[in-house]
């Protein structure tokens, strides 16, 4: 959402609550930590595209 991308940050936060609630299951433990790096990393890379003058807009840009 820093980058101006809403409809992504609320895609990325939706995913993030399914992951933590996949803690039940156990597979959570792998699939929360997962998820924040792929969001971290995206965030950067976003970030760098939208500074560059690039599309950034794919769902994932890592």
């Amino acid at each position: 959402m820093y980058n101006g991308q809403f409809g992504k940050g609320i895609a990325y936060f939706v995913v993030g609550v399914l992951c933590v609630a996949s803690l039940m299951i156990l597979i959570g433990f792998l699939l929360v930590p997962l998820w924040w790096l792929i969001g971290m990393v995206d965030a950067y890379v976003s970030a760098k595209r939208i500074n560059a003058g690039e599309d950034a807009s794919k769902f994932i840009n890592v």
